[in-house]
């Protein structure tokens, strides 16, 4: 009997420890609008997407990019775990970006669910937004653990 009880409460701390780890960085998941044929995407087309080294998607149809804020968690993550940069090195990059003229920034929208609209909305839509925010009205290309 015991073992019992040591192994439950081995396993109830496990699983709180888990949660905690969970809600100290959440999964990212990667959106699109259902009207666009993709079926998934990898981190490098994202890359070149929201770096502006590319314009389309993969199969070569139009994208609209929308982004989140650059004080937000979910930006923060993307900049690091996708483009490779910080958030200062993804501003300083995006403003040259600017000047040059080379590129179309993302359109930003203040919170997940708001950019899962404009997804949504939009029939080229493509965001990323927490992963608890994804329902029926957006499919998922990625999700960013």
């Amino acid at each position: 009997m015991r073992k019992t009880r040591h192994g439950l409460l081995g396993a109830l701390l496990f699983s709180c420890a888990c949660a905690l780890a969970g809600t100290a960085r959440a999964e990212l998941a990667v959106i699109a609008n259902p009207h666009v044929k993709l079926v998934g995407i990898s981190t490098q087309e994202l890359k070149d997407l929201y770096l502006g080294r590319a314009r389309t998607l993969p199969d070569g149809s139009a994208v609209e990019l929308f982004d989140q804020p650059a004080d937000s968690a979910a930006y923060a993550q993307f900049a690091r775990d996708v483009l490779g940069l910080d958030v200062q090195a993804l501003k300083s990059y995006r403003a040259k970006l600017m000047f040059t003229g080379k590129a179309r920034l993302p359109q930003v929208f203040d919170t997940d669910e708001a950019v899962k609209r404009a997804v949504a909305g939009n029939p080229r839509g493509l965001g990323y937004v927490q992963g608890r925010h994804v329902d029926a009205s957006v499919k998922v290309l990625l999700i960013l653990p």
